[in-house]
Parts: C-alpha cells; structure tokens; sequence
C-alpha cells in the first residue's frame, strides 16, 4: 500500500550489482540505472528516462481530431506538443517490493479522454522489464505511449567516439524529419 510519502521519496529497486532508482513526484522517470557500480542513464537537466504517456513525438501545433472533433493540447515545445502529459505529471506508488514496482496516473485535463496509465518495473540480476499500459474508462481515444532514454554515449567519463558505447540496429529506413522537426511522411534511408 502507498503513502502520501511515497510520492515525494524516489523508489529504489535492487537485485544482484542491478540498481534502478524511479522518482514518481517526477514523471515516474528511471532517474538511474547502475550496473555494477556504472551508471547507464544521463545525469543532469536531461536526464534517465522518462515514460512519453498519452502521445510520444510531436503533434503538430498540438491540434489533433478524433472522430470531427478537434482538441488542442498544450504546446509545452512550442510550436508543438511533445511527448505527453505524462512526464509532467506526479505518479501514485501502487506497490513497491525489492525488485519490482507499479505506479499509476489518472487521465485528465489537457488530455481530453478520462483513463489511467500504468508502469511496471521488474528488475532481475540481468535484465530490466518495463511495461506501459493505457487504459480507458470512457470509449476508446487515440493513445501512444513508450519510452524516451537518455543513454551515456560515454561509461568511462571519456568522449572519444572510438570509446563510445555502441548499440546494434539495422533499420530498412527511416522517417524523414522535416524542418519543423515532424516527419514528412517520406521514407528515406537510414542517417547516423
């Protein structure tokens, strides 16, 4: 069972050398992922992951229609609305044990559907399960939701790019990003 204390205190979860450290007061965002004494997630203004919860990426000059009805959501990168509500908003501690957590938030204005979002966190000796879930209480509403990591380039301070931490992917393409930072609709091959 939560407290009002629970949302004010990070969550700390632990297994093996794992550590995962979640502020639920801000966004319900990983604020750290250490392995092994290493921290994984960038440190600073920008920093962890945080969970992009009712919409992910931009929504131009935060207008979209459902159904002929068209709503206005707040443009919090102006021109545009980026990555949700859910970043912004404090999360309710649902359970917590030694390593795993659930945590909650309702729905509400700017969005213009009621429902709520869960996040699970498992962490084991060797592996980090996260799991996002948007439910409705109303008729069902356009929703997206996922992640926005903020990974270290660099685990051992240094910048050279021989020494950066490389991640394996081989897309076929990718979505062409126009000026105002939206996609184009155009598919192109993949960029660095």
């Amino acid at each position: 069972m939560s407290t009002h204390t629970d949302q004010k205190r990070e969550i700390r979860l632990a297994s093996g050398d794992a550590e995962l450290t979640i502020h639920p007061a801000n966004g319900c965002r990983v604020a750290s992922l250490r392995v092994g004494g290493t921290e994984l997630l960038r440190q600073g203004d920008r920093y962890g992951c945080f969970p992009m919860v009712p919409w992910c990426g931009r929504t131009a000059h935060g207008r979209f229609s459902d159904g002929g009805v068209t709503h206005q959501l707040p443009l919090n990168s102006p021109p545009h609305a980026i990555h949700g509500t859910g970043r912004d908003t404090s999360w309710r501690t649902a359970r917590k044990g030694e390593r795993e957590a659930a945590f909650t938030y309702e729905l509400a204005d700017p969005w213009p559907y009621t429902g709520r979002v869960t996040q699970l966190f498992e962490l084991t000796d060797d592996s980090l399960t996260l799991t996002l879930g948007v439910e409705t209480y109303d008729d069902s509403f356009p929703a997206q939701a996922g992640w926005h990591p903020w990974f270290l380039r660099h685990l051992d301070g240094g910048t050279a790019d021989e020494d950066a931490v490389r991640l394996d992917f081989s897309p076929a393409w990718q979505e062409e990003r126009g000026e105002d930072h939206l996609p184009t609709g155009r598919r192109v091959d993949p960029r660095p």
